[in-house]
This record gives structure tokens, sequence and C-alpha cells, in this order.
């Protein structure tokens, strides 16, 4: 049983439903596909790490933006990655980007930035949940650009492209073969990408540091772990055969389709997510190779250690009177939307 923290049809549930729909028919054994949202994805953390370590529930999570993040957000929580989870791979990376929708009258990022600050409050941005990734790159990019704009969660990502289309939302900041499409068929206009360098499926969009504003990524790691005391044969079984699905062509031209890990500014080999073991992939091929066995709690927890001091220094950068940008009061906000 995998476990996704998100709502079906999104990025991290397509990623998974492909990829183990290969190795259940691989292997001759079913595989479900467990979706349980909310909470910023900690109902679903909370649920793996309780349940029985032998190998046969699993969960996708990120460990550069929620799973990490989630130890800051939530101070009443259960569990902590490092300590109850066990890494078995990282899939790869894909990229964001910064859209709005049409009716608004902006062409640059720029432009977003200047139509923010004339009226303070009055843009809104999207995102699939209180402290999702989502959210917190709305916050983050409203406190780098210095701008205040009001946070619309959806619990359904089809219902946030629906209104966001619709032009009931400002902006998002989304990964991008959730919007791809919408943006080929000149429904939503893409302003910059988030991450750090351009999309190949996105030609002449520039990076968010590349307008001025600052040094933003928002991009999705997606990386599968297991309960700790999993048994390490269950962990090597499971990350041979998510390499050798990977490794085969098909499966790897399935997930290039809409732009799905297309060209490493959507894909990208991060060597940092690894130590040991590198057998390297072509760069930016999601073919498998881009597989390996990982010490991905190193790379877990520099990011938990770089939310802490990313707090510390919203915390003081910020007067109490802000509502919007400041990365400790999400506790809050999370606590009163998930009781």
């Amino acid at each position: 049983r995998v476990v996704v923290p998100f709502a079906a049809a999104g990025v991290t549930d397509i990623v998974a439903r492909v990829v183990f729909d290969h190795i259940s028919r691989s292997v001759g054994q079913t595989i479900v596909i467990d979706n349980r949202p909310g909470a910023g994805g900690t109902i679903a953390v909370d649920h793996v790490v309780n349940a029985p370590p032998d190998g046969y529930t699993v969960i996708m999570a990120d460990p550069s933006g929620s799973l990490p993040a989630n130890v800051t957000l939530y101070p009443a929580l259960r569990y902590h990655p490092i300590q109850n989870l066990t890494p078995v791979a990282i899939f790869g990376t894909t990229g964001a980007v910064l859209l709005v929708n049409n009716e608004l009258p902006v062409k640059s990022a720029q432009e977003l930035v200047a139509l923010a600050k004339s009226k303070p409050g009055e843009l809104t941005f999207a995102s699939t949940g209180v402290g999702t990734p989502g959210h917190l790159n709305g916050e983050l990019f409203s406190h780098l650009a210095g701008i205040k704009a009001v946070h619309v969660p959806y619990r359904v990502v089809g219902q946030a492209v629906t209104d966001f289309v619709a032009s009931r939302v400002s902006f998002w900041i989304a990964p991008i073969p959730t919007m791809l499409q919408n943006i080929r068929q000149g429904q939503l206009r893409p302003l910059a990408v988030a991450g750090d360098q351009r999309s190949g499926v996105l030609p002449g969009i520039p990076t968010v540091k590349e307008t001025g504003i600052g040094d933003f990524d928002a991009s999705t790691t997606y990386a599968l772990f297991a309960p700790l005391g999993t048994p390490q044969d269950a962990v090597t079984r499971l990350h041979d055969e998510i390499k050798r699905a990977l490794n085969d062509g098909r499966l790897g031209k399935l997930l290039h389709i809409e732009g799905n890990f297309n060209g490493p500014s959507v894909y990208r080999v991060g060597k940092e997510h690894w130590r040991q073991n590198r057998d390297e992939g072509p760069a930016g091929g999601m073919t498998g190779r881009g597989v390996h066995v990982v010490d991905a709690m190193l790379y877990l927890a520099g990011h938990i250690d770089n939310v802490y001091a990313q707090s510390s220094r919203l915390a003081l950068d910020y007067g109490t009177d802000d509502t919007t940008s400041m990365l400790f009061k999400f506790r809050s906000k999370i606590g009163r939307a998930h009781v």
C-alpha cells in the first residue's frame, strides 16, 4: 500500500500510480494507492509511521518540502521524520511555475508584484490546503516580494484549477505538470519558473531570480519512505523494483507525457539527494537511472535545519501585526483548520 498525502489527480498521485502500476504488473501483486490528504500531509505520515514495519506500507513524501516543514509548522506532531521513517528511494524533482489568471492585467512577475503592492490584501493565491507546500510557497513568495496576498486553500486540485481558470483566484505557484495543459491552451499565463533554472517545456519564461525578485525555488522532490524498523531486505527489494520499473523505456516515455519529468528543469537528478551508489542517468532523464539507494535523511535533516532557521528569520523580520507572511504564525491557522 502506497500512501499519498494529497488528493487524487495531483502530480504526486500521478507519479505514484504510474510507477506502482508498472511494479504491480511486474511482480504480480496488487498495490493500492491510498490517498490521505489533510493537515499538510501530517495525517498520512502519522498513519504510516504507526503502520506495521513489514514493507507493505510506504509513503510518497517530499524531503525538501512538506516533510521537514511540518516539523516547524506542527509543534504537536507525534512523529519526527528522521526518527520514524526509513528512506527507500528518491525519484526526482519537478519544477514549479508562478502563474496568473488571464483577467489579471499583468504580463510579468514584476508587474504582478507592483499590482499587489498597489492593492495590499486584495490579490489571492491558491493552494491544495492549509500547510501544504503550495501554501508555504505562496506565503514565502509574498514575503520575498514584499506583498500581502490572501490564501485560498482547496482540498481538491481539480476544483482549484477550475476556479483559477475562471479567474476566481489571482495567482498560484504550482508544479509545472499540473498546469502545463492549461498553459498550452492559453487558459493561464505563466510569469516565472520557481526553480533554479528555466524549464524546457516553458520556453522564454524566466526564473523568479532572473526577474530580480529574489532566489526562489519551489520545486517538489518525490521520495518514498517506509516506517522505521522495516527490514532492510524489504527496503532493498522495493528499491530494486522501482529502479527496474523506471529503467523500462515505456514507463519513462509515459512519465514524460505532458511535461512530467520532461528535461532537466522539470526533472532534475540532484546529487545532493544522495551520497552513495550513484548510478548516474542521462542528464534530465526519467528513465530509472536516477533512482538510487539514498541517504535521504541527511538531505532531510539539512532541510529541517533550514526551515527552523527560516522561521526564526521571518519572526525577526516581521512585526506582530503581520498575519500572512510569518511562517511561525501558520501554527494557529493550521490548528483551527484541522481540529
